[in-house]
């Protein structure tokens, strides 16, 4: 099962309460959130409501930084295994700090993103590119 939810042109003081008081199935797999004006992201957005979800895109927006929630409480983690990031100028993330909540993630997608400089992808500020987990080798 996946969800976009879009607020290109959509317009009103209220917005990102509503869009807050969502709630995602908790089947989601897929999720992309595209021009969320909220400069945090929604609170529901945590690996708690969302135990399923495999991939998510975020493109375009207002985002700066992650609801605390984002990141989970105490051992409950993210399932994600591919995320995209787009065209988000002002968010600010770290990257130890996104592989501790997401110890699945297999393929990070990040262009025009300035502010992630601790991600290890080239270029992230501007074209960007992809980040792929190396498989461990066993000897």
């Amino acid at each position: 099962m996946s969800i976009t939810i879009s607020c290109y042109d959509s317009y009103g003081d209220d917005l990102i309460t509503k869009i807050d008081a969502l709630t995602p199935p908790h089947q989601l797999h897929e999720l992309s959130l595209q021009f969320y004006p909220g400069k945090s992201s929604p609170s529901w957005l945590s690996p708690h409501k969302l135990p399923m979800l495999r991939y998510m895109s975020i493109c375009s927006g207002n985002l700066v930084k992650m609801h605390e929630r984002f990141w989970g409480i105490e051992n409950t983690h993210w399932r994600i295994e591919g995320l995209l990031l787009s065209s988000l100028s002002d968010l600010d993330m770290d990257w130890e700090a996104l592989q501790q909540s997401m110890p699945y993630l297999r393929t990070v997608t990040a262009n025009w993103c300035p502010e992630l400089e601790s991600f290890p992808i080239e270029d992230v500020g501007f074209r960007g590119g992809v980040w792929t987990k190396t498989p461990l080798h066993r000897t």
